[in-house]
């Protein structure tokens, strides 16, 4: 048992060295190669990640998905919810809406994050904050319900490239305007970033 305790340990250890030693050397491998590694090693870390969550191992889960989230390119807002979730679980409150808070923060318009946070907070009677998050998650719901059939007129004219282009922008700036009206700075900005980016 006391084996098995150290093999973990080392793994996360071995892991984080991985992630150190591919995001710490610039120059030294091209780029899409680093890029390569990075997305292998995310995928890797979170595969052992998941096992450790499956098998109530939360305080090594924690470790792994929050290694994850610092390699990971596309997906970092889960790698960080899902270590929110283990801190959760291993007893680690303040850890655990760091990680839920830290995955807001990446993706500002992650609604499942939102929700999260609102009955974490609920739970802890920190009702500002819970109602914050509750309001958040409430406007990207009402908003990704008005703009739905336009992403759909939108997704027609995916293979028009600078068509699909234009859509997509104007989507995401009326949303941006949206979020701007009900006070949400950040959402808006958020969208206003998928506009410069279409």
């Amino acid at each position: 048992m006391m084996q098995d305790h150290i093999g973990r340990g080392f793994l996360v250890l071995t892991m984080t060295a991985v992630i150190t030693s591919c995001a710490g050397s610039p120059g030294s491998v091209d780029q899409a190669e680093s890029t390569q590694i990075n997305e292998n090693s995310a995928s890797s870390i979170k595969t052992h990640a998941e096992e450790a969550f499956r098998n109530s191992r939360f305080e090594e889960a924690a470790q792994l998905f929050t290694s994850q989230a610092q390699v990971e390119k596309n997906n970092r807002h889960k790698a960080w919810f899902n270590a929110g979730a283990s801190y959760w679980n291993a007893g680690q409150k303040t850890q655990a809406l760091e990680a839920y808070e830290q995955a807001v923060v990446v993706n500002p318009l992650y609604r499942k994050g939102h929700i999260r946070l609102t009955n974490k907070y609920a739970s802890l009677g920190r009702t500002e904050l819970s109602n914050k998050h509750k309001q958040h998650a409430k406007a990207i719901q009402q908003v990704t319900k008005v703009m739905l059939p336009h992403w759909d007129k939108a997704n027609q004219l995916r293979g028009r490239g600078a068509d699909y282009d234009y859509a997509a922008a104007t989507i995401h700036d009326a949303c941006a305007q949206y979020y701007d009206e009900q006070g949400m700075p950040e959402l808006a900005a958020a969208e206003r970033k998928l506009a410069e980016q279409s």
